[in-house]
């Protein structure tokens, strides 16, 4: 994404003119009405997070339209319109026709304030101001304040189909074996780093079972790349020898470079045997299988 916006700004000639907003009357030929050139301005650049102004004062007779241009990887956040001139109780018109967003005021108080309920995305924009030109000898003050910051369109990645590196461990000889999280998806293809959690089983880590080895922990968090945070894990290949096999948990964080993140598990079983259809059930609770206790997690 873009880390600066260009909000380029032109003051261009007074275009035709007409809304469409209830409750006011605006005369025939204010819509029909052509107005003659204005000086050009040319504004910018803007850095998101910034307010761009833009100060003027529209005649009774006068139409102002402003062109700009707004980068991409930004978005125009907040339109604010301010008319300080006391025009008694002639209609001022705010058109801006990329998003389909027209206003007008009849407010006699100062000043008239618009805060316009709208976003504007990358691309070009016209903001159009407009006086009801029966009130020819009245000149509306306006201040225009547009705000520019970052499109947050970054996504978060997906930890739907995440597996362990491997899935089954045989044979159960009490032996650790290194496991890591794999198929973690980021739809914009930013790199992902792993996170691993915690580690569970749904066996006692402790269990009375000949199988079992009586070893602990069952698990360590392991950190691969050297940078301080586990992403990997150890796991030992055993299994309660009167249970349906074991089943462990690795829970992980899978976070993007925008610090975008989802959260997620992968198992691995330690089946009871070889034979066709021992594959293990996922029967809980959970047990922590860091500690050397029965601790439920």
């Amino acid at each position: 994404m873009g880390i600066g916006a260009r909000a380029a700004f032109t003051r261009v000639a007074g275009v035709a003119f007409g809304f469409l907003v209830p409750a006011v009357a605006v005369p025939v030929d204010f819509v029909e009405e052509v107005f003659a050139d204005v000086d050009v301005e040319l504004l910018g650049p803007l850095a998101p997070g910034e307010t761009n102004t833009i100060a003027g004062q529209l005649p009774g007779t006068d139409t102002d339209t402003y062109v700009f241009e707004v980068a991409p990887g930004n978005q125009v956040v907040s339109v604010v319109i301010e008319f300080s001139t006391d025009v008694g109780d002639s209609v001022l018109c705010v058109d801006v026709p990329t998003a389909d967003f027209q206003v007008s005021t009849t407010s006699t108080e100062l000043p008239r304030t618009l805060d316009l309920p709208i976003l504007l995305g990358p691309g070009q924009h016209e903001i159009v101001l407009a006086h009801d030109p029966s009130v020819l000898e009245q000149v509306a003050s306006y201040r225009i304040e547009l705000e520019v910051g970052i499109v947050d369109d970054n996504q978060a990645p997906d930890c739907s189909a995440a597996v362990l590196s491997s899935e089954r461990c045989w044979p159960p000889n009490h032996e650790f074996t290194l496991v890591e999280v794999i198929g973690v998806v980021d739809p914009d293809g930013d790199p992902v780093s792993i996170f691993v959690t915690d580690v569970t089983q749904d066996e006692p880590v402790l269990s009375r079972g000949r199988g079992s080895g009586r070893t602990c922990p069952d698990a360590m968090l392991v950190d691969l790349d050297g940078d301080g945070a586990p992403d990997s894990a150890a796991l030992r290949c055993e299994r309660d020898d009167v249970g349906d096999g074991r089943v462990y948990t690795v829970w992980f964080i899978a976070t993007d470079p925008n610090d975008a993140s989802c959260e997620g598990s992968a198992t691995l079983c330690v089946p009871h045997d070889r034979r066709p259809g021992g594959d293990c059930v996922h029967d809980g609770p959970h047990f922590d299988s860091t500690v050397c206790s029965p601790r439920r997690r």
